[in-house]
């Protein structure tokens, strides 16, 4: 099966935002690149080449900063997944972003993804000052077992990965409830967020609402 060019353009971009401490998007893509040749001849599992590609191009940058004598700094990744991504993970991961700023990297996914954003989780963030017209829900990436340092499921019963560290949050899903509902529900999570910021030693960068 192999991987796209839209799923390799996305692998570059993820791994020159974790490690844009350390190196230049160009170096990123051209180690990337080098990983994906050898592999794309190589590798027996084709529908696995996506985390192939990101967990060799990983060790190669490792051993690039150790041979430079640099410290390695990767930001921490965090994918948040709820069923439809449609609510719940959407807010988080926004909420997130909102609040540790370029400190973390942030995803969302969902299981089964729906066609759009719920409206009511919309209003509720833009209500935090975060407008989120041009997000869309997707499915599970292809990075969610072995690029994500920190995973947080939000009700969907995921199966086990290899991350660091696996979150359960028990949360409704807000679709079909009304809007005071999901108030309430984004208020949940953002009280989750937040102590899960403060578990990380993660600076809050946004003020106080």
């Amino acid at each position: 099966m192999g991987i796209s060019d839209v799923e390799y353009d996305a692998i570059v971009e993820d791994l020159a935002y974790r490690y844009s401490d350390t190196f230049s998007r160009d170096v990123v893509a051209k180690e990337v690149a080098a990983v994906r040749a050898a592999l794309a001849q190589s590798a027996r599992k084709q529908d696995f080449l996506g985390m192939l590609i990101v967990k060799q191009s990983r060790d190669r940058l490792a051993a690039r900063a150790a041979e430079a004598g640099v410290e390695l700094k990767p930001v921490p990744t965090i994918l948040f997944v709820c069923v439809h991504n449609t609510g719940r993970s959407q807010f988080a991961a926004a909420l997130t972003k909102q609040l540790a700023g370029p400190a973390v990297h942030v995803r969302a996914a969902g299981m089964r993804p729906a066609e759009g954003v719920n409206p009511f989780v919309a209003e509720v963030l833009a209500e935090r000052g975060i407008v989120i017209d041009e997000e869309f829900p997707t499915g599970t990436p292809y990075d969610v077992e072995d690029a994500a340092d920190i995973v947080v499921d939000m009700g969907c019963d995921l199966p086990k990965y290899p991350a660091r560290r696996v979150i359960q949050w028990e949360i409704a899903d807000p679709e079909g409830r009304s809007a005071e509902s999901v108030r309430y529900i984004c208020d949940q999570i953002e009280r989750h967020v937040r102590t899960l910021l403060v578990d990380l030693e993660i600076p809050i960068v946004a003020p106080a609402r």
